[in-house]
């Protein structure tokens, strides 16, 4: 029987918070204090569960953290008002309206600097058995190309968008009976969740091709947008693409989601986990991928609602619920409640639970 710790850091990142629940510190330092804390939360993290566990270093610690841990944060102009051309007088006129809190991308170097600490911690010596999920890293890579091309479907001609590094056709992300991710072809996906997403980015499409015609944007500052989970242990090392978009990946003008391709089971120590990300879950993007069930199920979220019949986890496995709105532990065929027997008040925002499961 191995034991097994969790420990989930509890705090809201959560694109346009609510005012009863504004960002907290962490979210508006910059990414160097960001990366400085993080090792310091995790060391404490880690001292934690080894006194919680009768001072035995643990088999298993998991240090994870909600959807957009690591985004800059900031406010973003109202899309519309943006295409509108708006002058000063209205923007006056709107007042607060004129703007929204949002997520923005970190560039690639900064992305690559996360990814490299966290892959550093994971397998640093002084955390036996850590494996270190911290949330998603929200990111941009660089500027696409537009090619206008001479085809047509059942709307007319369009523009094809493609990224420097990536010939593929952007537009069959989001054409309504094409896939979005590859995921999109299994029979385990939810339809109607799949259909809200390819609805919502081909209205985007047709937007920033209509901005583009018209001038109103300029093209060059055109970027593909990703959302990833890096994975650090001693065990190896992985890296997850958000498959299925929601607001907040493509809210701005300028940007263009990218969707990750492919799920896994990563192998922790003879413990198999796999991962989702917010929308990932609400579409079964884990179940329908991988055979079989994993011991732990790791979904991180901004806010999704977790659907029992989409959890993947074997009869002695746990579903771990990293959300901003309702953080929990689910063991179990059952999915039962984890209680958290240990809480602790976090400088930089929110709250450290930590969870103890023996498999």
């Amino acid at each position: 029987m191995a034991s097994v710790f969790v420990s989930m850091w509890c705090l809201n990142t959560e694109f346009s918070p609510p005012k009863s629940a504004p960002w907290p510190a962490w979210c508006l330092n910059d990414l160097d204090a960001k990366l400085e804390y993080l090792e310091k939360l995790v060391g404490n993290a880690h001292q934690l569960a080894i006194k919680n566990n009768q001072s035995k270093v643990p088999d298993l610690h998991l240090f994870t953290a909600p959807e957009f841990l690591f985004a800059s944060h900031g406010w973003l102009k109202r899309i519309d008002d943006i295409l509108a051309g708006n002058n000063q007088k209205a923007k006056a006129a709107l007042g607060k309206k004129y703007y929204e809190i949002c997520d923005f991308p970190y560039d690639e170097w900064s992305k690559q600097k996360i990814a490299a600490k966290i892959f550093s911690l994971g397998n640093d010596k002084r955390f036996p058995g850590l494996v270190l999920v911290p949330g998603t890293t929200f990111w941009k890579k660089a500027k696409f190309r537009v090619k206008p091309v001479e085809l047509e479907d059942e709307e007319g001609p369009y523009i094809r968008y493609t990224s420097p590094d990536d010939t593929r056709d952007m537009r069959k992300y989001i054409t309504p009976g094409s896939a979005l991710p590859p995921v999109t072809a299994s029979g385990g996906i939810n339809r109607s969740v799949q259909g809200d997403v390819v609805g919502k980015l081909t209205q985007k499409i047709k937007t920033i091709g209509s901005a583009v015609e018209e001038r109103k944007i300029d093209v060059d500052k055109l970027i593909s947008v990703r959302n990833s989970a890096f994975v650090g242990s001693s065990w190896g090392q992985w890296s997850y693409d958000k498959m299925f978009p929601d607001e907040s990946e493509y809210a701005e003008v300028f940007t263009i989601f990218t969707p990750g391709k492919q799920s896994q089971a990563m192998n922790l120590g003879g413990l198999t986990m796999g991962i989702e990300v917010c929308a990932d879950h609400a579409s079964g993007a884990l179940r329908s991928q991988i055979k079989g069930e994993v011991d732990i199920h790791l979904i991180m979220s901004a806010y999704v609602s977790p659907e029992d019949s989409n959890f993947c986890t074997k009869k002695t496995g746990v579903t771990v619920f990293a959300d901003t709105r309702k953080p929990n532990v689910y063991a179990g065929p059952t999915h039962e409640e984890v209680k958290s027997d240990w809480r602790y008040t976090v400088k930089e925002g929110g709250t450290l639970k930590q969870f103890q499961i023996n498999m």
